[in-house]
């Protein structure tokens, strides 16, 4: 059996006055792919997603891309999922210092998942996945890390300010 995978690339998603024209070229591009027969096993979608690469501009991209599945299940899993991810102030605050940090996904791990599963070897598929996840964990406790620093260091700094002061009162009398 041939696995045949499709590759949109660049979809460049905006928010905004101008999100319909990304928005429609996305669908027609999904459109054109739910027209092929047989339809491809897998679509990769790379290059950039999102315009400005907000995070307004990913969530978009997600919604157009569970709304092109035509599966109503998918797109209530994906809508619940993202307004989860947008209530939680934690994710917020993660996402902001990841991107501060410039944390991306990177192509190459993508790209050799991709590989292997064309490969059909399952156990390369599985060790590039561990390590992209692990990837990105570790990103997020780099991201975590620096946080808890700051704060074990404001809070060093607000004793020695309040020590030094009384310090300085007894030096005095």
């Amino acid at each position: 059996m041939t696995t045949i995978i499709a590759q949109l690339s660049d979809p460049h998603i905006r928010v905004g006055p101008d999100d319909q024209g990304s928005a429609r070229a996305l669908a027609n591009a999904v459109e054109t792919l739910l027209a092929l027969h047989p339809l491809p096993h897998a679509v990769l979608v790379t290059g950039d997603l999102a315009d400005g690469g907000t995070a307004a501009e990913y969530d978009r991209f997600h919604e157009l891309i569970a709304s092109s599945t035509q599966n109503s299940g998918i797109i209530a899993a994906v809508q619940m999922l993202w307004d989860a991810r947008a209530r939680s102030p934690q994710s917020h605050s993660m996402d902001d210092k990841g991107r501060a940090r410039g944390l991306k996904p990177p192509i190459d791990e993508h790209a050799a998942i991709l590989r292997a599963l064309k490969k059909r070897d399952p156990d390369a598929a599985r060790a590039a996945m561990r390590q992209h996840i692990s990837r990105v964990i570790e990103d997020m406790l780099k991201v975590t890390e620096v946080e808890e620093i700051q704060r074990a260091r404001a809070i060093a700094a607000e004793k020695r300010r309040r020590y030094s002061s009384v310090q300085r009162k007894t030096a005095a009398r």
